[in-house]
This record gives structure tokens, sequence and C-alpha cells, in this order.
């Protein structure tokens, strides 16, 4: 963030910081206001995603609701026996007007176990609207440390800048004044040195400006990130500090038996117990197939009096029809099989996916314990040791007894061990947001 940003600028991003509003256009947010669980809630309210997995519910349970429905019954019309010569309705006898209704009913108990299979399969959508916000938690988490990192890499390089300008202008002066050993190449150096640093600058602004567009897609502000002020308006929108993550569970015993409860409650697993039990209500649907499917009718026939004013008696009929399921080997017996495999194929998916996520568990874990030796290693030795060569250098040189290439690199490895180690913490938070994942079913939120 450059430190004497213009008075055009400043009046700017102030009238900017009272008038930014959410995309629906009715909540205002500022810099202070924008923090990591604000853009967290605003990204999971925004996901289009979860309205489609609600109407997918919705449709599923609407439709689990007609599946325990009789079919529309069958209503006919017809005329019977109608002479020819003369197409008289009352010349013969067997002459009739009919009228008759049928009603199928379901094969056993099909009805209800197929709406028994849709309330199941209604139940897992939840299930993956709470997976799906945690991954969007974790997505924008990593953003969000990402864009810090880039704001406080692009502090920490202005900083440098104006101690390397402060520097070349020591160095001119020495050597336009023929004062110590100072040579054309030292001049060279340190100016060369500005330069890269100006370069690295312009090259982190680039990363900072790709991260937060990567960011807003979660949560659609009207931000303009272009021009040269692109910079410090997204320094102004995400400007807390690092926030700082706990652990969800205790992972001190990483074996198995200590995880595996705990990656069992997990959302995305409990998916799969939700389609193993949709596909065994499959395997008792199949089933009634070997059932017999029973219709029943009934038709009432309406004749004409004859000729003669003889009354003839109007006809009334019953019936009943079944299906004999006696050739099951093509069709019943394979139905069943095919679902009993599908069922057992399900449970299989399910532990190739908890083997997966163990793994990258277990990954995870490592990837920390590092993290930690590395910020344990930055804190307590190296940035103390880049500081103290960093100013040992300086003050040898002050008394002319050090040469300009001795600071100017003990400056930027100070400069390097400082980012480096935010860049460490950061990641360190990154891999604790995306361990946290995994224990979304025992109780941690985001």
């Amino acid at each position: 963030m450059a430190k004497f940003p213009t008075l055009p600028f400043i009046l700017s991003v102030c009238l900017f910081s009272q008038t930014l509003w959410a995309a629906d256009n009715t909540t205002y947010i500022t810099g202070a206001d924008l923090t990591l669980s604000r853009a967290i809630q605003m990204a999971q309210a925004q996901d289009p995603w979860q309205q489609s997995n609600i109407s997918r519910e919705s449709a599923v349970s609407a439709k689990s609701i007609a599946a325990d429905t009789l079919p529309d019954p069958k209503i006919s019309l017809a005329l019977a026996n109608m002479p020819v010569d003369s197409f008289d309705f009352n010349q013969e006898a067997m002459t009739q007007f009919k009228v008759g209704v049928t009603q199928m009913l379901p094969r056993g108990d099909i009805n209800k176990l197929q709406q028994e299979q849709l309330a199941i399969d209604a139940s897992q959508y939840p299930l993956m609207r709470k997976d799906r916000q945690a991954k969007v938690a974790v997505e924008v988490t990593q953003l969000w440390l990402d864009l810090l990192l880039a704001n406080k890499t692009i502090e920490l390089l202005v900083k440098n800048k104006e101690l390397v300008a402060q520097l070349v202008n020591v160095v001119e002066s020495n050597y336009g004044n023929a004062s110590g050993n100072t040579q054309q190449q030292d001049v060279l150096g340190a100016q060369l040195q500005l330069i890269q640093i100006e370069d690295r600058i312009i090259s982190a602004q680039s990363n900072q400006e790709v991260i937060w567009e990567k960011l807003n897609r979660w949560l659609r502000l009207p931000v303009q990130t272009r021009g040269d002020e692109a910079s410090n308006v997204i320094a102004e929108l995400v400007s807390e500090q690092l926030p700082e993550f706990e652990l969800s569970a205790s992972y001190h015993d990483q074996s198995i038996q200590h995880l595996a409860p705990m990656l069992l409650k997990h959302p995305g697993l409990q998916t799969y117990d939700k389609k193993h039990q949709i596909l065994k209500k499959g395997i008792e649907v199949a089933e009634q197939g070997y059932k017999p499917q029973w219709s029943f009718n009934a038709s009432y026939a309406l004749r004409d009096d004859s000729d003669n004013n003889m009354q003839r008696p109007d006809f009334l009929s019953v019936g009943v029809t079944l299906d004999l399921p006696l050739f099951t080997d093509n069709k019943q017996d394979q139905e069943v099989i095919a679902a009993k495999a599908q069922s057992e194929a399900i449970k299989t998916d399910k532990e190739l996916m908890f083997r997966k996520m163990y793994g990258q568990l277990q990954q995870e874990l490592r990837q920390l314990a590092r993290l930690e030796q590395r910020k344990a290693l930055y804190n307590t030795r190296l940035l103390n040791q880049a500081t103290q060569q960093s100013a040992a250098t300086l003050t040898s040189y002050t008394n002319a007894s050090g040469p300009i290439t001795d600071v100017l690199l003990a400056n930027i490895t100070e400069l390097n061990a400082q980012i480096s180690s935010l860049t460490v913490d950061v990641q360190r938070l990154k891999t604790i947001a995306r361990i946290n994942y995994y224990f979304v079913g025992t109780g941690y939120d985001f």
C-alpha cells in the first residue's frame, strides 16, 4: 500500500467506503465490515448451487408423495353389436351401449416402497448442502488468506523500497562527494536493487488483483480494480490482520481407529449411507416383481326396448385380471441381481472415498507439523538473525569499513525472510482450514 496516496484518491476511497454495496444492492459493505466470517456468509448465501439443490429436494419430495398413489382409473365407452344393415339401436337384442371402468392395483407394496425410497433420496440433499457450504467456506478462506498475503507482501515491499531509496541517495551522495571507497558499481548496484523491488511490487500487485477477482466471484461486490489505485482499493477492503484458526479436533492420536469415527460423520460420507439405503430399498422394489398385479373392471351395458315395446334388461359385468410372473429367469431374477449389485457397489464407493479422505487428512496433518516447525524457526531464530545481519552490515558501511554490496545483500535477505515467514503463517492457516473441513460433521462450523 502506498504510504503517501494522492489527495483525490483519499477522497475517492472515503466516498467509496460509504457507498459500496453487496450484489443485492441492500447491504452496505466497508473495509471494516468485510471480515473473513462476513465474506464466508456472503459467499454461502449467494451460491446458486444451494438454490438448485433445494429445488431438486423439493422435486424429489413431491415425487415421493405422488409415488404412493393408485394409478388413475380408466373409463371406456363402447357401442357393441350394432346391426350394420339398419344401424337401428333397438333392432337386435344384443345391441348395447357399454360404459366401463378399470382400476389397476400396484404390484405388491411397490408404491409404498417407492415412496419410502424417494423420501430417503430427499433426505440426502441437506447433507449435500452442508458439505457444499463447508467447501465454499474453505475456498473463500484460502482466497482470503492469499489476498491478505498479497496485501502484506506489498506493504513489506513498499516499506523496503523506501529504505533502499534512502540508501541509493546516500550512495549517490558519497559517490558524488568522493567519500570513502564508494565506487560507480556501488551506485549501479543500489539502483538495480531499487528497480528490482519496484518490479516485485508490480508483480505482487498483479497477483493481488488476480486473487481478488477469484474471491469476488463468490462475493459479487461491484468493485472496479483496474488502474493505478486498484491495489489500494483492494487493500482497503481486505485490511484485517491474519486470523487465527484452531483445529476442530484433537490430533495427538492420528491412527485410523481414532480418526475414523469422526470422519464417518462427515456429510460427504453420510450421503453414501443415504445412497446405500436407497439402493437397499431398491432391492425390495425389485422383489415386488415376483408378486402378481391385480386389475378390477366393471361395466354397465344399456339396451333399448324392442320394436314391440318389450323391455330388455341392462347388463352389469364385473371382472378381475391378474398377471402371473411365471417366467422370472430373464426379468425379475435379473432385476433383483442388478439391485443387489448396485447396493454392494455403493458400499465399495464409500470405502474408497473414506480411504481418500483419510489419506488427504494424514497428508495435511504432516504438512501442518512441518509448517509448525518452520514457524517456530522463523520466530525464534531466522528473522532475528536476518535483522541483526542487516543492521550490522549497515553500521559497517556507515563506518566505512564494509562494502555497500553487503548492505544490499543483507537487506534483500531480511526482506525475503519476512515474506517467507508471512507465507509460512498463511500456509499454516490454510492447512488448518482444510483439516477442519474433514470434521464438519463433528460440530465444527466455519
